[in-house]
């Protein structure tokens, strides 16, 4: 029997190649910033929340540094059905878009200042019915911005202003070959 990875991860066979640099990948809207690092792998099994859009066989681009944070060595690639001795990693693919780190962090810095503005006010005088919405969907918007970033993190590191983003998974099917 063979291994499956868990939810959103696949099994991806590292193809031996050099590494690519980004000057334009677009997945769900969001593009990854030129300079970005990717590698190239075969998928050779996917966990059962993986979409068709990346079937087993694709060849596909990968960000460098998006194994499975718990993954500190490579697989042999024979325990998901990939070529024995090959290297294999555990990485996620996302349904959509991640934002990169450095427009988390953007959109959390504008959103915690515009809470801090709500507040302000707020000591002055009462919030009126579109003031209250405001700011409570600005303080809901900043809870799920925490999430998302510190998804990104590695360790406990929150990253800073200018971070790029570390650990999208899978960007790009480059090509699709018959599904095993």
């Amino acid at each position: 029997m063979l291994a499956r990875p868990l939810r959103n991860y696949v099994a991806l066979e590292a193809i031996p190649s050099d590494t690519y640099q980004c000057t334009s990948i677009i997945k769900g809207g969001a593009r990854f910033g030129k300079g970005q690092n990717f590698l190239r792998g075969r998928v050779i099994r996917r966990g059962p929340l993986v979409g068709p859009e990346v079937p087993e066989g694709a060849e596909v681009f990968y960000e460098r540094q998006s194994a499975h944070q718990g993954q500190t060595e490579p697989f042999d690639a024979a325990i998901f059905g990939g070529t024995p001795g090959a290297y294999a990693y555990i990485v996620p693919v996302f349904p959509c878009a991640l934002l990169s780190s450095e427009t988390i962090e953007r959109e959390r810095h504008g959103r915690a200042i515009e809470v801090q503005r709500f507040k302000s006010i707020e000591k002055k005088r009462s919030l009126d019915a579109l003031e209250r919405a405001t700011y409570e969907h600005h303080v809901f918007r900043l809870g799920l911005l925490n999430i998302q970033r510190r998804g990104m993190s590695r360790g406990n590191s929150q990253g800073e202003l200018g971070d790029q983003a570390v650990g999208a998974g899978v960007v790009a099917v480059v090509s699709q070959k018959d599904s095993k």
